[in-house]
């Protein structure tokens, strides 16, 4: 949605004294929390602790659960199937029958219920939640971007096309109207709260959250809910590949340098709160021994300006992926834009350009998600240089749960401690 991903909105939906309460702890901790406080030993998640859901209509998406859960020694106990269509968008009412209520029913009758504390949705799952009217925008959508490419290839059709490009730009007006009306989710953000009852047009504060709660230390069953992260790719060998890439990097090392794309934002305002988080991790990162490339105005690294990377976090390209780099094994890459996770199928955003590009994990939003919705950079390499597991560093520095915002990757990779070796 774009132009709606600046400071100061608050999310349709969004329930104003919840974020309220949330930027003024964020600044009120922001100067106070001492990151170098966070220098206890990080336990690691187990893989008895994990949960694999699939779905049983897509013999690639068993498949995957069964190869996650061989190459991590994941009981096959723990491998939980749902029956839904194998798409990427459901309606609300078919995530409770097919699949918030057959995840319960597994954990509950298989005695994990309190043992979990982990679930991964692996290829096949879908990825997100809206409406009928929007699936049905979204339809429109795709066949007129498929319409709009084979115009495009022919001369003499300027008129036709400019038709086509006024019809996707209705639709798209359409879908950032619906998608507005707050009723849209991440599949894996509404899994965080299986069990619970709560406000579905609000966002719940993640009471693991390092900002809120300075002694957290690790995740637990203590506010009875789930970390959630997510083996997908465009294709199902990609998914796969995720696992892959993140035990060869527990065994050889994380290696390269370490990119770091802020714009130059000072101030109080909410981007330039994300933004002095992007500059903070550049200390850890050294320390680390990681280079350290800074880009500190509104450019971005330029195409082929970012060899031998291993990790990185920036902003801002909206839905378009900049080829700046040449990533390592077990790279981890986040660029902070809106709707970045909107599809891992199709289109050219962030998430599914950097796992086609070699990624080992990222992180991005199914639809608007706002800026405050993203992990702060410095909190989030903090916890995972100092050996947490990517789905810990991920929900200690996560703010938000019943939202957008979706983890890919092995929620066991830890090329900086014990991690699921």
């Amino acid at each position: 949605m774009g132009l709606a991903f600046c400071e100061g909105l608050v999310p349709t939906g969004m329930a104003r004294e919840g974020i309220a309460l949330s930027r003024t702890l964020v600044r009120q901790f922001a100067a106070t929390v001492a990151l170098s406080a966070l220098t206890h030993s990080v336990l690691a998640l187990s893989p008895a602790e994990v949960v694999i859901v699939c779905n049983d209509v897509s013999t690639e998406s068993v498949r995957t659960a069964h190869y996650y859960a061989e190459q991590r020694r994941i009981p096959e106990a723990n491998i939980c199937p749902i029956t839904c269509r194998d798409v990427e968008a459901v309606g609300r009412e078919d995530y409770d029958t097919k699949i918030r209520m057959p995840i319960e029913r597994f954990l509950t009758d298989r005695g994990l219920k309190d043992k979990a504390l982990c679930l991964v949705t692996v290829y096949g799952v879908p990825l997100r939640i809206g409406d009928s009217k929007l699936a049905d925008i979204e339809g429109k959508i795709r066949q007129t971007q498929a319409q709009l490419s084979r115009l495009q290839k022919y001369r003499n059709k300027d008129d036709e096309v400019a038709q086509a490009k006024q019809e996707l730009e209705r639709l798209e007006k359409q879908r950032a109207e619906q998608q507005q009306r707050g009723e849209e989710a991440a599949v894996d953000s509404e899994l965080t709260l299986l069990f619970q009852q709560y406000d579905l047009a609000s966002v719940a504060q993640n009471p693991f959250y390092i900002a809120y709660n300075r002694k957290a230390e690790r995740f637990s069953r203590r506010f009875n809910m789930y970390m959630v992260s997510r083996l997908d790719a465009p294709r199902p060998e990609m998914a796969r590949g995720l696992v892959d890439r993140a035990i060869a990097a527990e065994r050889q090392g994380l290696k390269g340098k370490a990119y770091l794309d802020a714009r130059g934002f000072t101030g109080t305002g909410e981007y330039a709160l994300a933004d002095e988080a992007i500059r903070r991790a550049q200390a850890d990162l050294e320390q680390a021994g990681f280079p350290v490339v800074l880009e500190n105005t509104e450019k971005l690294f330029a195409p082929g300006e970012c060899p031998d990377a291993a990790l990185y976090w920036g902003w801002y390209s909206l839905g378009k992926y900049v080829p700046a780099f040449r990533f390592n094994v077990g790279a981890v890459a986040v660029h902070v834009a809106s709707s970045e996770c909107e599809s891992l199928r199709v289109g050219t955003g962030w998430c599914k350009r950097l796992i086609e590009e070699g990624v080992t994990a990222t992180i991005g939003p199914t639809s608007e998600p706002y800026v405050t919705a993203f992990p702060k950079a410095d909190l989030f390499f903090k916890l995972f240089l100092r050996g947490a597991p990517l789905a810990e560093a991920y929900f200690l520095s996560q703010p938000y749960l019943s939202w957008r915002m979706v983890l890919l990757g092995d929620p066991l990779y830890c090329p900086f401690g014990t991690g699921g070796k």
